[in-house]
């Protein structure tokens, strides 16, 4: 993943995100360092919001109906403008099994994640810089999500939900001044796929994992599954790279992959005898891999994949001089 991420972040891959993710935007993501304003690794919310969404779009694998609100249009929305034209486009959002909101006061520099359950009546605020009362920021967030609770359904009697703040026992908090838009969504993402929350010295990897999301536009598990076998993935072979299919693992990670030989410049197929060896798990650079059509196959990934390669034959190289 290092190498992956370095290349998205230096442009040797194209960021194939949407277009409203700057490379600045990328850049403090990765988190790299800030000496004179560590606060500069905080998170843009056009990063959350796509994160967010890309939760959205993966929920109905799980069987679970997810709607997002973007922090802009929520903030500046409600109240000023109706429902009806807020939500112009969206489902009915009280009949969704959860409603995400990333909020913040621009003068604190601070995200808190709104997490809406309509089906329990239940409206959550979680911060991950909690306190023993209710800061300003969750307050508002709450007091306008009640408001459009109410504008949405106006005989829903306010009173029958709850209203929620997490104190710091409650959740995993942050340790420093800018991983709040990165808790945000490790909160999200937890809630909507009931996943367990990683340890703060996982927050970097997950960081790194969001630009991952971000760039190929599809989630990755929060917590890695390792080599997935009878997967295809592209093996570093020191001078060339080769796709091959992992027929097994053992206990000191070395893995047993099955190779395609290259067929012209850009399909690959099965030799004619079996290419079978043996590789450490740290030389599969990239995958899994999806092949199309039914051979010889089509890598989609394959230019992605070259150029990634060619960077780490350059920093190896780089090491060794």
């Amino acid at each position: 993943m290092k190498y992956y991420v370095n290349a998205v972040l230096d442009d040797t891959i194209k960021f194939q995100g949407v277009s409203l993710i700057s490379s600045e935007d990328l850049l403090a993501l990765h988190g790299v360092p800030f000496p004179n304003d560590p606060r500069e690794n905080w998170l843009s919310n056009f990063v959350i919001d796509e994160y967010l969404s890309l939760l959205r779009s993966e929920c109905p694998k799980n069987g679970t109906s997810v709607e997002t609100l973007l922090w802009e249009i929520f903030d500046k929305g409600v109240g000023n403008v109706s429902a009806k034209t807020l939500l112009k486009g969206k489902e009915e959002l009280l009949l969704k099994d959860a409603i995400l909101v990333p909020c913040s006061d621009p003068k604190e520099k601070h995200w808190v994640l709104l997490a809406v359950f309509p089906k329990k009546k239940l409206v959550m605020c979680l911060d991950s810089l909690a306190c023993d009362f209710i800061k300003p920021t969750s307050y508002q967030a709450i007091y306008k999500m009640a408001s459009l609770i109410k504008e949405l359904n106006n005989c829903t009697d306010i009173n029958q939900w709850k209203f929620a703040v997490n104190k710091k026992d409650d959740l995993q908090q942050q340790t420093n001044a800018y991983d709040c838009g990165v808790f945000t969504c490790l909160y999200a993402s937890c809630l909507v796929n009931q996943g367990k929350m990683i340890d703060d010295l996982s927050i970097h990897s997950f960081r790194k994992l969001i630009l991952l999301d971000l760039h190929q536009r599809s989630l990755h598990p929060l917590t890695s599954k390792g080599v997935q076998l009878e997967h295809y993935y592209a093996v570093d072979y020191v001078s060339n790279y080769y796709i091959g299919r992992v027929l097994m693992v053992n206990n000191q990670d070395i893995a047993t992959v099955k190779f395609l030989h290259r067929v012209g410049a850009s399909r690959f197929d099965w030799p004619k005898s079996h290419d079978v060896d043996e590789v450490h798990v740290s030389c599969l650079f990239y995958g899994p891999i999806e092949l199309k059509t039914a051979g010889p196959f089509e890598v989609p990934q394959r230019k992605e994949i070259e150029k990634l390669f060619k960077m780490i034959k350059k920093e190896k190289k780089l090491k060794i001089n």
